[in-house]
């Protein structure tokens, strides 16, 4: 955990869990306003996420479940799989 997740997690009371969502949240909606507007009716966006085990990959895995459920065909390939119980563990687990 670094020193911004501590003090967030301390005296805000952000979680990682929460924080790894809203960062997940955030990079699929800029990814969204890059491919444009939506093509309802026709072929959906093609995703590939990359993801490694840590945080980031966390938020990456985040992104590709929000993608997903606003219609896009997302595939995931991680670097490896997350240490069991992690909060990236986790997130690979809700997607």
């Amino acid at each position: 955990m670094t020193e911004v997740d501590r003090l967030a997690e301390s005296m805000i009371g952000l979680g990682l869990i929460q924080m790894m969502e809203n960062a997940g949240r955030a990079l699929a909606e800029l990814v969204l306003a890059e491919l444009g507007p939506s093509r309802i009716g026709s072929v959906p966006y093609r995703v590939t996420v990359l993801a490694g085990t840590g945080g980031n990959g966390g938020g990456a895995l985040v992104a590709a479940r929000h993608l997903t459920n606003r219609g896009c065909e997302v595939e995931v390939h991680l670097s490896r799989p997350p240490r069991t119980g992690s909060v990236p563990d986790r997130q690979r687990t809700i997607l």
